[in-house]
């Protein structure tokens, strides 16, 4: 009988609301795109894996924000270095979602229901 080791998948989502962010937007995604486990807790959690998703929802922004957002979801689905973890224990994901154009904003609240 051989010892077979089980695999946890830990399921995280980073909601992140967005309403007029460009000075801030790309900073905030790339931060929680490139999130490492601790080296001391490498071993801990050497049978755990992080499947993480970065989910920005766009809420009636005026500015450049969902256009910088689009640009970093391609970014990151074209280039899968950009969010490589050594350890390979996170896979880390970007999904954006927008509200209709020509809508007002309805809030942070709303925003993190839509992501």
């Amino acid at each position: 009988m051989s010892a077979h080791k089980m695999c946890t998948v830990v399921k995280v989502d980073v909601i992140i609301a967005v309403h007029n962010a460009q000075e801030t937007i790309e900073e905030t995604v790339k931060s929680a795109m490139h999130q490492e486990i601790p080296a001391n807790l490498l071993t801990s959690l050497a049978n755990v894996k992080f499947d993480v998703v970065v989910c920005c929802y766009n809420d009636a922004s005026t500015d450049e924000s969902v256009e910088m957002l689009y640009t970093l979801k391609e970014e990151y689905a074209n280039n899968a270095s950009l969010h490589h973890d050594e350890s390979k224990l996170m896979n880390t994901t970007l999904l954006v979602g927008t509200a209709a154009e020509g809508t007002s904003s309805r809030g942070a609240g709303y925003a993190r229901n839509q992501a």
